[in-house]
């Protein structure tokens, strides 16, 4: 035994393609492999997953002969014995949820409860995980965090028996540190992008209310720009495809849908876009708000949910609710340089509070503290 804290991740979300949780979870943990920490950290998954820091206060400790089983159920059932093996002081889930049968005292991670706000936009297994075991994770964990302040009114607002549980608010932040690899005008004829292009990021799913951007873009006065749309397919996409019928073809054909981009080409389209659009109906948090920020390109931010927390006076917002207000914004902006420079030049001292460092010193901050309260019996 080395005397550290020994703590146990839920890793599972590492073992797919990284969006949202995933990229967040890696931010963190590679942040803390660069700091002595005074823990270890033992990273449980039921399927291989990459995590190439070298750092001997991390362990990744696979169950592959479970792979087969839902995750959720290896969660629940296999997970606590692996917790006792290996003698965990702290228990962190990642994904909304915490072996249910544990007693090791547990830190719940809560992106957003779009379950409850938009459950029409989710996968029906998705919708039901988080119905069945979000609210009885709530209940039985030690401690809870939330990416921005608006998931915990909007927690504490569903589930009133948590505001007794100790809980903090952590912030995320950009995820395309680094470089950028290739010049700009071999970025943009490999990817088939022409300038002037607006910029979208994002899962091609209905919570992130794309065809009412495509739309938008569609009627817009502008016919100059390209609409650049970058993700990865998630699920519904029918209203996606429907509207091949349904905009006029000069149109789509300005419509570029990019998928697998490598981060430093991702980085490169933030950096040249005229205008970069979140039109989301819902965000726990709006990672790609930061991003765009980071790199000076101005915003025009859909003002639901967590984003104006994001964004606060270096973004431009619009109402997703109402039909015609992208449209007019969007409008506004393109006919006025003058605003968008202003706006470009705010983002990048915005984005400058949220860094991975703030967010890793602030969880193992919450991880220490709920330690010393259990060994103290409180």
């Amino acid at each position: 035994m080395s005397g550290k804290l020994r703590v146990g991740v839920d890793c599972r979300v590492l073992s797919r393609i990284r969006s949202g949780i995933g990229l967040s979870l890696e931010c963190i943990l590679s942040e803390l492999t660069q700091v002595d920490t005074g823990c270890e950290f033992f990273l449980f998954s039921n399927s291989d997953f990459n995590f190439p820091e070298q750092n001997p206060d991390f362990h990744r400790i696979l169950d592959p002969g479970f792979r087969r089983i839902p995750g959720t159920l290896w969660l629940h059932l296999l997970l606590p014995r692996l917790l006792r093996r290996h003698s965990i002081d702290v228990f962190l889930g990642f994904e909304h949820v915490i072996p249910l049968t544990t007693r090791v005292p547990s830190v719940l991670n809560i992106n957003d409860l779009t379950y409850l706000r938009y459950p029409e936009t989710m996968k029906p297994v998705s919708y039901w995980m988080n119905r069945l075991f979000v609210p009885v994770s709530l209940r039985r964990c030690s401690a809870f965090v939330t990416i921005s302040a608006f998931t915990m009114q909007t927690v504490l607002e569903a589930f009133p028996f948590a505001s007794a549980k100790t809980r903090k608010v952590i912030h995320l932040a950009g995820t395309l540190s680094g470089t950028v690899q290739g010049e700009r005008e071999e970025v943009l004829q490999r990817l088939g992008i022409s300038e002037p292009f607006i910029l979208t990021v994002g899962s091609f799913e209905p919570r992130k209310n794309l065809p009412a951007l495509i739309m938008a873009f569609a009627c817009t006065e502008n016919r100059d720009h390209q609409l650049v749309m970058v993700g990865a397919s998630a699920w519904k996409t029918e209203a996606l495809e429907r509207l091949k019928d349904e905009v006029p073809p000069e149109a789509f054909s300005r419509v570029r849908m990019l998928r697998g981009i490598s981060k430093s080409d991702l980085k490169r389209l933030y950096m040249e876009a005229a205008l970069f659009v979140l039109p989301s109906l819902f965000e726990g948090f709006g990672i790609p708000v930061v991003e765009a920020m980071e790199c000076g390109t101005p915003v025009l931010s859909s003002c639901a949910a967590s984003l104006p927390e994001v964004g606060g006076d270096a973004v431009a917002y619009f109402d997703p609710e109402e039909q015609y207000d992208l449209l007019k914004k969007l409008d506004m902006l393109l006919r006025s340089p003058l605003e968008m420079e202003r706006i470009g030049r705010a983002g990048p001292a915005r984005a400058a509070l949220f860094t991975w460092r703030s967010t890793a010193e602030q969880w193992l901050t919450v991880i220490k503290d709920l330690a010393a309260s259990a060994r103290s019996g409180f």
